[in-house]
């Protein structure tokens, strides 16, 4: 084959090479370019707005429980003001028969609602603990005490005993009673409603035979409850901070 003296099919061959890898480059940056108005006028203001919304929604939402822990705290100091007032003059709520050797106190949620019952203990010499339940809602001048008090002890020496359980459930109460000499039980349930020791349902068994109800799995007994002097206010101030 005859070849002009200017042409060269090396140099040709070349050519269409760079022309080719030109083109390409320049779709690429065309893409890039493409891509990035994309980003910015399509896709930037959607993820920016949607940031927003997340920090709006953040915002909110921390507001809201900072309002909720205010509302609670305001609350528990109503219910924390109510109770010590009552610890003051507790003969105003309640009377008794017999002189009170000892007065002590407990805090125990027992309705459920974060804000704890009080539990005012009357000890007598010669007689059972008598044990007034004291309830509030947190709002002004809506605390209620029980009428009729549980019972813990001896009634006399060698004579009938009594404790009292709280329902690992919201309000329920739970009164044994162990009649002096005797292997029999008697325990009545009872729920607090609104102030008041609503009777629900009673058993009498054989000590050794418990009925499924009364399950420790149901009932905290007594004893788990700490009781302090009524001159000790410091439950209800950690009460008011929330660490009952």
């Amino acid at each position: 084959m005859l070849h002009t003296k200017d042409s060269n099919p090396y140099t040709s061959h070349m050519s269409a090479k760079t022309a080719a890898a030109l083109i390409l480059t320049c779709l690429c940056i065309l893409g890039a370019i493409g891509a990035a108005w994309m980003y910015t006028h399509r896709l930037m203001p959607l993820q920016r707005a949607a940031d927003e919304r997340v920090q709006q929604e953040s915002a909110a939402a921390e507001q809201a429980q900072r309002a909720a822990n205010e509302q609670r705290i305001q609350k528990l100091k109503a219910a924390s003001d109510q109770y010590r007032q009552a610890l003051k003059d507790p003969s105003a709520y309640f009377g008794h028969d017999f002189d009170v050797t000892k007065l002590s106190y407990a805090l125990v949620d027992i309705t459920g609602d974060h804000i704890p019952e009080m539990l005012i203990k009357a000890e007598h010499e010669k007689a059972m603990s008598e044990i007034h339940i004291f309830s509030s809602r947190g709002k002004e001048a809506d605390m209620v005490a029980t009428d009729t008090p549980l019972y813990e002890g001896h009634a006399s020496v060698g004579g009938d005993d009594t404790t009292f359980q709280i329902g690992r459930e919201p309000k329920e109460i739970l009164q044994n009673e162990y009649p002096y000499n005797s292997q029999s039980i008697t325990s009545t349930e009872y729920k607090l409603v609104k102030g008041k020791l609503i009777r629900k349902q009673q058993w009498t068994y054989a000590k050794n035979n418990v009925p499924k109800q009364l399950s420790q799995d149901r009932w905290r007994p007594s004893s788990d409850i700490t009781f302090t002097s009524a001159s000790d206010t410091s439950l209800l101030d950690n009460m008011v901070k929330g660490e009952d």
